[in-house]
């Protein structure tokens, strides 16, 4: 099936067979067979008839065909063949005379062989992960020789993901290639026997499953094999490398024999010197062995070891695949079967040897990147488009993706390097940074109303997001964002207010969507924002806080931050006992409670209160405001009450 990789070997044992004498089915007939070059298949005249080794051109010893006699086998009329795609070859690789990268077993180049048989039970095997493995099960006539025929057939057990594939196989090299048989498909455990036979100019090829017990031989012109036999167990190569070797356990070869003397008889004839022929991969790492052989020298065991260092399957990816002149993109190895270098051709002549290379093409095209990656066994290769546009074709490209009509306008430069271009429905924004953004719509009517890039938004930094609550959309620049909701329309979100807004949820949170932009203006150099269930209020001196619900409305009955409270000082509080909240301000607090309400706390009051220990205390939450009474205030809480007259403070419990 393919070729050797060590030198010769000597193989040892003596055999000689009778001529066997089993009755002939008469006149057997031939039969071109289907898809398999130019063999003819050779069965009996009749159905459940017989065939001999004579009938087929065979030696007159052969093992299979008295095998078969005996079990009465059925013969096909007839073989249906596939081409398998990988291409094979004999040439040996070899470290030494005895180590091979692919073969595992014996053979012999001690005479002119020209026969060759064996048989095995097919084994049940393995891969390694995902990974493929192959294996081939074979005898054959002269696959040391790189010069004439190499003439095989045998068994194919590969492993894959999604299980194994078991067939027979036959095949003339360099002739033809390699046929699938697809007419008799051995399984995992099936006892097979297959021969090699070739004589004056014809090459004779018998498989049999015997568990099946069924057979076939067919026979076709072919130029004399090399001078040696062989019996293997391989690491196949595909498409021009070696992949894995499937784990097949150990597989037992019997009636291991080769050559035919003059009166018919098969020989298995020793030589000094001989030894297996062990498998390892391009690293030295033992994939697979030969045992001894039998004291008769017809059979012997091969170990399976290890998968070995297959040739890896070459794959990548690049990110980004498109874009404007200059276009930095960054190349991903994501190889199989352990590479150990990497060759990148761009496409634009620059090359590279590093695993994960960036590159950055500066002339607009379309670029064809290739990576091959290999290690010892082989090397393959996978390419990327590159797509390099002008400015305005990558302008173009997105507008058509955002679905922006056609441009009524030219790439026009603007602010720090930036570029747009109008379309019939929005702009194409380039930014310095030479990213491209959409920019339509309500978002950018408010973006435009900020003063667009020379506003205090800047330049977009992200393309428009959808998908947040209630049919919301977003868009991030360099100075903030621009958020818009059915409901409330599109508003600026900025600095503090921005940072405050997204402690507490954006959209998501207590707050909702911004209703208005940032209000500047309030005293002290204050500003507010506010939203569906709120405000944020900021101010130098008292920072950036969240202003909500009761005690909002609390705080807005003292006058905001023109009060005695002014801003608030820290975020609503909750936790306090039964379920009470506060927030403090310049100026005191507001306190809240289910039981009590919600009221203002601040002055002398609130000292007293907190000499008591707050809601803690006696008097627990307070239950009014506070009220002038005369000579000073009072506040009313759910365990009494306190004044502050003149400027004394007293506690009165209920």
């Amino acid at each position: 099936m393919y070729g050797l990789v060590a030198s010769s070997l000597a193989v040892a044992g003596n055999l000689a067979l009778g001529a066997s004498a089993f009755a002939a089915d008469s006149s057997p007939v031939k039969h071109a067979a289907s898809n398999c070059g130019h063999l003819t298949v050779t069965s009996p005249a009749s159905a459940g008839g017989t065939l001999t080794a004579a009938d087929a051109g065979a030696p007159a010893g052969s093992q299979i065909f008295a095998k078969a006699a005996a079990r009465h086998v059925k013969w096909l009329p007839t073989l249906d063949c596939k081409e398998v795609a990988a291409h094979h070859t004999k040439v040996p690789t070899r470290s030494s005379a005895y180590l091979s990268s692919n073969w595992s077993g014996y053979a012999t180049q001690t005479s002119t062989p020209n026969y060759a048989q064996a048989e095995w039970t097919v084994p049940a095997v393995t891969g390694n992960g995902n990974q493929p493995a192959y294996s081939s099960i074979w005898p054959g006539i002269g696959g040391m020789d790189s010069t004439n025929e190499l003439i095989q057939d045998g068994t194919e057990q590969d492993a894959t993901p999604s299980g194994q594939t078991t067939y027979f196989w036959l095949e003339l090299y360099p002739m033809e290639n390699e046929m699938e048989i697809a007419n008799l498909v051995p399984k995992a455990g099936d006892d097979v026997a297959t021969h090699v036979y070739w004589a004056n100019g014809t090459a004779d090829f018998t498989l049999c499953d015997y568990t099946q017990n069924t057979c076939v031989t067919g026979s076709q012109a072919s130029p004399a094999p090399g001078n040696s036999a062989e019996w293997i167990v391989e690491r196949p190569t595909i498409n021009g490398t070696l992949p894995d070797l499937a784990n097949y356990g150990q597989v037992n070869l019997t009636n291991a024999y080769y050559d035919v003397d003059a009166a018919g008889n098969l020989q298995y004839t020793p030589a000094s010197g001989g030894a297996p022929i062990s498998m390892q991969d391009s690293s030295g790492r033992p994939l697979a062995y030969a045992g001894s052989l039998s004291p008769d020298g017809t059979s012997f065991t091969d170990y399976w070891e290890s998968y070995g260092t297959s040739s890896p399957v070459a794959s990548f990816t690049a990110s980004p695949t498109s874009g404007q002149a200059p276009l930095s993109v960054a190349f991903t190895d994501s190889s199989t079967g352990s590479p150990t270098s990497w060759a990148w051709d761009f496409g634009d002549g620059a090359t590279s040897t590093v695993q994960n290379p960036n590159h950055t093409y500066t002339a607009p095209g379309t670029y064809t990147a290739t990576l091959t990656a290999g290690n010892g066994s082989g090397s393959s290769t996978s390419t990327a488009t590159i797509t390099v546009l002008t400015l305005a074709q990558a302008m173009d490209a997105k507008a058509s993706q955002w679905g922006l009509g056609t441009a009524t306008s030219a790439v026009t430069a603007i602010r720090n390097g930036g570029y747009y271009r109008n379309y019939q429905y929005g702009a194409i924004i380039s930014a310095p940074s030479k990213s491209l953004f959409v920019s339509h719509g309500a978002i950018r009517g408010e973006w435009g109303a900020l003063g667009f890039e020379n506003g205090v938004m800047g330049y977009p930094s992200t393309d428009e997001v959808g998908g947040l609550r209630d049919g919301g959309v977003y868009q991030n620049y360099d100075g903030g964002a621009i958020v818009w909701s059915p409901a409330t329309g599109a508003h600026e979100s900025l600095g503090a207010t921005r940072a405050e807004w997204q402690s507490t949820g954006f959209e998501g949170g207590v707050l909702g969507y911004p209703t208005t932009e940032v209000v500047t203006g309030l005293l002290n150099g204050g500003s507010y924002q506010n939203y569906q269930g709120g405000a944020i209020v900021s101010s130098p001196a008292s920072g950036t806080h969240e202003s909500i619900g009761a005690i909002r409305a609390e705080w807005q009955s003292t006058g905001f931050e023109r009060g005695v409270l002014g801003y608030p000082t820290t975020e609503v509080v909750t936790g306090l006992v039964n379920g009470g909240s506060y927030q403090n301000y310049q100026g005191g607090a507001i306190v809240s409670s289910p039981a009590s309400g919600t009221h203002e706390s601040y002055g002398a009051i609130r000292a007293a209160w907190q000499s008591t220990g707050f809601e803690r205390g006696r008097l627990g939450y307070p239950t009014s405001e506070v009220y002038p009474v005369s000579g000073g205030t009072a506040q009313n809480f759910q365990g009494g009450k306190i004044t502050d007259i003149n400027g004394v403070t007293s506690i009165t419990y209920s």
